[in-house]
């Protein structure tokens, strides 16, 4: 096997991994209005009609599909209710921390690696 081709094996694999964690994103947010109905204690129809066109499930999946793709392309990832501000924004104000834990945790495993290999 040549280089080249365990390369582009390699892409592939990674590109249908990121497609399928997109489609499968997809389908959990797409459930999400019917939780929040729940959340909120206001089951009735109205308000369910309500946030299905606000979050645009009124539209064909396909379309809601392409909206979702090009939004999350854009780094658009949306808007936290519960936050009150977007999810790029929660995940960048979380990332030096996350950043600090992980890179503490994989320098102590390769410390104590080393160690104990010797």
């Amino acid at each position: 096997m040549t280089l080249a081709a365990a390369i582009f094996g390699r892409a592939a694999k990674a590109v249908i991994t990121l497609l399928l964690i997109v489609i499968l994103n997809f389908f959990l947010i797409h459930a999400a209005p019917g939780v929040m109905a729940g959340e909120a204690g206001a089951a009735d129809e109205q308000f369910i009609q309500q946030l299905r066109e606000q979050f645009g499930l009124d539209q064909p999946l396909y379309v809601q599909f392409w909206n979702y793709v090009s939004g999350v392309l854009q780094l658009d990832l949306g808007y936290s209710y519960r936050q009150q501000m977007p999810v790029l924004e929660l995940i960048l104000d979380r990332l030096p921390a996350t950043l600090l834990l992980t890179l503490t945790a994989f320098g102590m495993s390769l410390l104590l690696g080393i160690v104990f290999g010797l």
